[in-house]
């Protein structure tokens, strides 16, 4: 077998955001982690400059295929990958300072054009979907940068902490919904980085073998 040569995309400047008790990890890693990151790499944002999760998140609420009921003001409420991809894409990133993740009882208070205007100077050109191949995932890695994952909460999720981040058995049977991350690099024992978990959680390629769109409130997995 060829000898992987691991890539490790983390840096300082990107530091590890809390979704805290919200569905938001789909605003979180989208904006926070992966446009954030690209943005900084092509010169267009300040590494100390941060972008805001919550209007990413609450916008992809209100455009995304659960119309069930309104969730837009429901802060367990979780959304859909492509959702937040398209709202980058369609409107661009917003500043943290005009949409913060922290509220107290008003959200933006100016100009609507001017919201968009400001919000249209970081869209996202395009994105891709490199699908369950995991030789592309490397390469992205190696090549481009981080990437948007979705992935099963299983009970061994739930113990990363005890087994310093590596998560080896995939326990389909205890899946309780899905959960948003940005894939940062991987190692040369063929596991997958995401720094937000805890002791840099390394993900085994059974935790990564089914996509999903993090939504909390529908207790199971999406799979695309």
């Amino acid at each position: 077998m060829r000898r992987l040569h691991p890539a490790n995309l983390r840096a300082a400047w990107w530091d590890i955001g809390n979704q805290e008790a919200t569905g938001s990890c789909v605003g979180w890693s989208s904006t926070d982690g992966v446009a954030r990151y690209h943005f900084v790499k092509a010169g267009r944002l300040a590494q100390n400059a941060k972008l805001s999760p919550r209007y990413t998140w609450m916008a992809s609420k209100e455009t995304d295929t659960f119309t069930t009921r309104p969730e837009t003001f429901i802060e367990e409420a979780g959304t859909t990958l492509k959702a937040a991809l398209d709202i980058l894409r369609k409107y661009g990133a917003a500043p943290e300072s005009l949409v913060p993740f922290h509220i107290a009882t008003s959200l933006y208070l100016g100009n609507e054009d001017t919201f968009y205007a400001t919000a249209a100077t970081r869209r996202i050109a395009s994105y891709f979907n490199l699908q369950k191949n995991l030789a592309n995932w490397r390469s992205w890695l190696a090549g481009h940068g981080p990437i948007l994952a979705g992935l099963s909460v299983d009970a061994t999720w739930d113990n990363a902490t005890a087994t310093r981040g590596k998560l080896d058995t995939f326990q389909a049977n205890t899946v309780r919904g899905g959960h948003a991350i940005a894939v940062v690099g991987y190692t040369t024992d063929r596991r997958f980085a995401d720094p937000a978990k805890a002791a840099r959680c390394l993900l085994e390629h059974a935790a990564t073998s089914n996509t999903a769109a993090c939504k909390s409130r529908e207790r199971k997995l999406l799979r695309r």
